[in-house]
């Protein structure tokens, strides 16, 4: 049986467009690795939430003296969808060993699946919360740095956060890095975002990918 993907702007709802609208957000297998959000800013990503854990254990390393040692995950499938070819650095483990080295990867084609990768942002936790079970249970938006709540309630904007972080780049990262939240941002996405996500959707239900 052929699963049915019709065009989401032939109607205003359209029940087999799976894409989360902005007011839907507010607030595996073998191993593949993934970039981290550092790697893709800006980019228009979609994740398909897979698995919520209110209390998954921290890496060692990012256990704050006298913090929590477990935090919020969600774990979720995610799409790049845009931006040209992809460079990023993982940690691969050494052949026969406990050891772990730096290991460049590079995808050339562009839409990818990166399966099962783990969500931690606070901000990117609580919109995958709420989409996981509306009609529409996919997150779309861009990559984007964002200001922390205390920093937004003294004016900061995504554009301050945007000019001081290149800024901070432009000194050589000398100095503090400015403070930021990770965020996927659905707000002013444009038909051909929502074209282009869509696009992927098809073909993927069309290979076998399920929601």
């Amino acid at each position: 049986m052929t699963q049915d993907v019709r065009d989401p702007f032939a109607a205003a709802q359209d029940e087999d467009d799976p894409f989360a609208a902005a007011e839907d957000s507010r607030a595996g297998g073998n191993f593949e690795p993934a970039p981290f959000f550092d790697a893709i800013p800006g980019r228009l990503v979609a994740l398909v939430p897979r698995r919520f854990e209110p209390e998954a254990k921290k890496r060692a390393d990012r256990i704050e003296s006298g913090g929590k040692d477990t935090e919020e995950r969600y774990t979720a499938d995610m799409v790049v969808l845009d931006g040209g070819p992809l460079t990023f650095w993982y940690s691969r483990k050494v052949d026969g060993s406990e050891e772990r080295e730096p290991t460049e990867k590079t995808i050339e084609t562009l839409p990818h699946l990166f399966p099962g990768t783990w969500r931690t942002e606070g901000r990117v936790v609580g919109r995958l919360k709420k989409v996981a079970d509306g009609a529409k249970p996919i997150l779309l938006g861009r990559v984007t740095r964002v200001p922390q709540a205390a920093d937004r309630a003294k004016g900061a904007t995504v554009a301050s956060v945007t000019a001081a972080y290149a800024a901070w780049e432009k000194r050589g990262k000398n100095g503090p890095r400015p403070k930021f939240s990770w965020d996927v941002v659905p707000d002013e996405l444009t038909a051909e975002d929502h074209a282009l996500a869509l696009a992927w959707y098809r073909s993927a239900v069309a290979d076998g990918f399920k929601i």
